[in-house]
């Protein structure tokens, strides 16, 4: 049984790629049970390779409690979910360069981290609910950071790490090679919420402000691997900051994606010196018209 057969077999509503917009290739789109139930927004993304959901809204759930909290049946479920199988004989597996390793100091956010946040804009409790989003106060390394962990196919396989000190130091530090299960810059920030247009940004925390659907490249130079994972989206929108430099990169990203079917934007935001200090307005337009 795949996972469409099991999607029948409860008759839960779903929707595939080209049948809604929020619904791309290898997703499934169903309503969302927890945030937005019989909507017929289907943000509820079903991997159909893997079977990890993942919400716009609402972060991240298991395939077992997404659809018990849509047919409220534990014992149907149980047994669909033994019968299901997953098809990955087509998935190309990614080099596996170390192991995970998760710096010392790691855990709740502390009054500090959530002052740094409330300051840019976010909400702490969605960040932390939505990306997973800890802090690291004192440590051996890393001192007074937010831990940004990556995920892909709802595995984390790598992290960074944002200063919430005053700016001057390094902004961003990233897991070493040996510190990743899968190099950083050979996937894409917020991957697993993506669907069928993806709006490209430099950094996380402009991800956060643009919310899911939106990705990040880990800083200004993409990956021959990063270039490749999104040509793969039809609709491809270049967001990166408002300097001069990041305008040429933005450019030059555009013309390597242009061969690729599909169509690829360019747009600067006119509030902010980048998208995660853009006004909300700007930023509702973007998603409006884009995603």
């Amino acid at each position: 049984m795949n996972l469409i057969q099991a999607l029948d077999e409860l008759k839960i509503s779903y929707k595939k790629a080209g049948e809604h917009r929020h619904v791309r290739g290898e997703f499934v789109g169903v309503d969302c049970p927890f945030c937005s139930p019989s909507s017929e927004k289907y943000h509820l993304g079903i991997s159909v390779q893997w079977g990890n959901c993942s919400c716009w809204k609402c972060g991240r759930h298991t395939l077992y409690d997404s659809l018990v909290a849509t047919v409220h049946n534990r014992s149907i479920v149980g047994d669909v979910l033994r019968r299901l199988k997953y098809d990955r004989s087509a998935i190309k597996q990614k080099k596996v360069e170390g192991s995970l390793v998760v710096p010392k100091g790691v855990g709740e956010m502390t009054e500090a981290h959530i002052a740094y946040l409330q300051r840019r804009g976010f909400s702490a409790p969605v960040i932390a609910s939505l990306w997973d989003i800890q802090g690291i106060g004192i440590a051996p390394r890393l001192q007074w950071r937010l831990f940004i962990p990556i995920y892909l196919h709802g595995r984390q396989v790598s992290w960074t790490t944002r200063s919430i000190g005053k700016e001057g130091g390094r902004r961003y530090i990233n897991a070493g090679p040996l510190e990743e299960s899968v190099a950083a810059k050979g996937i894409l920030y917020g991957q697993d919420y993506l669907r069928s247009s993806v709006i490209v940004h430099e950094g996380p925390t402009d991800v956060w402000r643009t919310g899911p659907g939106s990705t990040a490249l880990f800083g200004l130079n993409y990956s021959q691997a990063q270039l490749e994972a999104l040509s793969g989206y039809p609709l491809r929108v270049v967001c990166l900051d408002n300097t001069d430099e990041a305008q040429s990169v933005a450019k030059g990203l555009c013309r390597d994606l242009a061969p690729f079917p599909g169509e690829t934007i360019q747009v600067r935001l006119e509030s902010g010196e980048d998208p995660g200090s853009a006004d909300d307005q700007e930023i509702e337009e973007l998603r409006e018209q884009f995603l």
